[in-house]
């Protein structure tokens, strides 16, 4: 079943990631609106506060936020940050 079959059924949809030379990418659900600047914003405020994190930056266009963090970073933990944020931020309905 696709990620859209997924989301329309009300199942849990994979969230995207990818770890290379010393970051992570992860996907950021409504940062690619740039009404939801508060999102970005606050990603990249609680991702740096996390002891595994150096840096975070959200990459607005690709819906993504690029982390610097440490090779033992536990993609769980900041997946869990993101989906608190995404709640506290939601996506705004187009205009």
């Amino acid at each position: 079943m696709s990620a859209i079959g997924r989301a329309a059924r009300g199942q849990p949809v994979q969230r995207l990631v990818w770890r290379g030379d010393g970051r992570l990418h992860l996907a950021v659900r409504g940062a690619t609106q740039e009404r939801n600047a508060g999102l970005a914003r606050a990603v990249e405020a609680e991702l740096a506060r996390h002891p595994a994190v150096t840096w975070a930056v959200v990459n607005a266009p690709l819906g993504t936020v690029v982390v610097g963090c440490a090779v033992d970073a536990e993609p769980a933990e900041l997946i869990a940050i993101i989906e608190r944020l995404e709640r506290d931020y939601p996506a705004q309905p187009e205009t």
